[in-house]
Order: structure tokens, then sequence, then C-alpha cells
């Protein structure tokens, strides 16, 4: 695709006004996605290399068993739920996950997408 438009350039065709906004537009669009993809693969080889952060790490390695959350209450189990989205670039909405984890030295925010990285 990337081929195409410089040819595209390179040759003089002449695309229009509209055609060089949405030229300009999808080359835009194809980094911003490059630069998302790269991101999100920087924190799966983070996460795969033993470097799990945050303060519910085991959620990352194994299946959770009913000790593992025993005693939390229902903000805690939030944000257990939550750190293993975000530690795979989750943008969240809600204000209080939105407060919580921009304090969190680790978080990254990418996508607003769930990617599955791999079934447990």
């Amino acid at each position: 695709m990337i081929a195409y438009i410089i040819i595209g350039i390179n040759t003089g065709n002449a695309f229009g006004t509209q055609g060089n906004k949405s030229l300009f537009a999808m080359i835009s669009n194809i980094m911003q996605a490059k630069k998302q993809s790269q991101l999100i693969n920087k924190n799966r080889n983070s996460l795969t290399s033993g470097n799990v952060v945050g303060k519910y790490p085991f959620t990352a390695t194994r299946l959770l068993n009913i000790n593992d959350v025993l005693g939390l209450n229902k903000y805690e189990l939030r944000l257990m739920r939550n750190e293993i989205l975000a530690r795979h670039g989750r943008i969240f909405q809600s204000p209080d996950l939105v407060n919580y984890f921009s304090s969190q030295k680790w978080y990254k925010p990418v996508t607003t997408d769930v990617i599955p990285i791999r079934q447990m």
C-alpha cells in the first residue's frame, strides 16, 4: 500500500485537493497504526521477559485461584482485573481507573481496543 502511494506522488499523478488530504490522512493513519503496534509489541515483550509489573503481577503468569481473591473488596478486584489490561496498554474511560493507572510508573496507555495476547 505504501509503495502505491509513493508511486502516485512521484509520477505526478493529480490527486486533486481532496485526494491530497485523503492521501495524507491515509499516510498518517498508517504511521499511527505502526507506532501503536510497536508500543503494543514492546508491552508484550516486557511481559514475556519476566518483567511483570503492578500490584498483582501473578495475574500475568498463571490462572487465579480462590486464595488469590479471598479477602479483596470490590474495588481491589476491579483493579486486579483491569491491571491485566493496563499491562497491555489499555486506555481506560472510567475516571477512577484513569487516575489509578496514570499514577503507575509502568503504565503506558496505547489503545482502547482489547487485543488478546494468548489463551491460557
